[in-house]
């Protein structure tokens, strides 16, 4: 008997991965699981991209999920900001989800641009299963990014050229995971992988457009929140939790800048822009590996039909 599918819908920033999601949910009577590093916290809504803009659709925050639309989208509001989320809990999570809805009879869509997300689910990448060192964590919070990329280097090369240097998080969570192993063989024999491709058959489907498209999009993105709630949403964040490291990735870092009155506005906010066009090329660096993904260019006004012609196709030859 054939593997049930789950379709995995990635891309860079603004390349419209969650509106094709809930056109596709709608028509095939399926669910969205948000495989986003960000979207996972609570209280984090207009700067992380899970409040659409411009639209009319009917939101409702449930408890373990929001609805959009009628549409069930699961990977939302997972933790508080001050709280701790590794991608092994989002692959344990993620499972969960996948499992249960299947049992429906679901067709469930994994959507998102956080590549490690995906590749863990997916089984394209292993985890590592190191429990967090919270008093390591605090010594590393002491130090800024540029030192703690030494240290990564200093302790393990390999791991160090797999990290963006200017990812934070990522690096303490490398060195973590580097001062827990005496050696690279000791790593590997630790190593997780998922046991959903054993149940699953998992189908990448690529959205792209131009460079000057995803950057012109990404761009109105920001305009439209930076006026509609998110200087609100980051003084809320500042206050109820401080300086957390949350507040130091894309787009809040440049509303905390302008509130803290270290940028101008209009500076802060392209700044943010840079941020985001940055981050969009890293998207499509790491999706390039991608090879045995279908890849649908966004500005085709055909690509919906392509799309939704494909995941028929896959059910039809069961």
């Amino acid at each position: 008997m054939r593997k049930p599918p789950v379709f995995v819908i990635f891309g860079p920033t603004s390349s419209g991965k969650t509106s094709l999601a809930l056109k596709l949910s709608k028509a095939l009577n399926g669910v969205i699981i948000s495989a986003d590093s960000r979207q996972v916290y609570k209280e984090m809504d207009i700067g992380t991209g899970k409040v659409p803009i411009k639209t009319n659709y009917k939101i409702t925050k449930l408890d373990g999920k929001w609805e959009i639309d009628g549409v069930d989208i699961y990977g939302y509001d997972i933790v508080f900001p001050n709280e701790y989320f590794s991608a092994y809990d989002f692959y344990k999570y993620a499972s969960d989800v996948i499992e249960v809805e299947n049992l429906k009879n679901k067709t469930i869509f994994l959507v998102g641009g956080t590549g490690f997300y995906l590749d863990v689910v997916t089984g394209r990448s292993p985890m590592s299963g190191v429990e967090p060192d919270q008093e390591l964590r605090k010594q590393l919070n002491l130090k800024s990014t540029e030192e703690l990329y030494v240290i990564l280097k200093r302790s393990n090369k390999k791991l160090a050229e797999k990290v963006d240097k200017d990812n934070r998080n990522r690096i303490i969570r490398a060195i973590e995971i580097a001062s827990s192993f005496s050696n690279i063989k000791s790593y590997k024999q630790k190593e997780v992988k998922s046991k959903l491709v054993d149940n699953f058959e998992f189908i990448h489907i690529g959205l792209t457009a131009s460079r000057n498209d995803l950057y012109n999009r990404v761009d109105l993105w920001l305009d439209e929140i930076w006026k509609g709630g998110l200087i609100e949403e980051t003084k809320f964040l500042m206050n109820k939790y401080g300086e957390i490291d949350k507040l130091s990735g894309l787009v809040y870092r440049s509303a905390v800048e302008f509130l803290a009155q270290k940028e101008i506005e209009e500076n802060a906010k392209q700044k943010a822009k840079y941020d985001l066009h940055k981050y969009i090329r890293r998207q499509e660096t790491w999706f390039k590996k991608y090879d045995d993904a279908k890849i649908f260019d966004t500005t085709d006004k055909n690509y919906y039909r392509e799309v939704l012609n494909l995941i028929q196709s896959k059910y039809n030859h069961e």
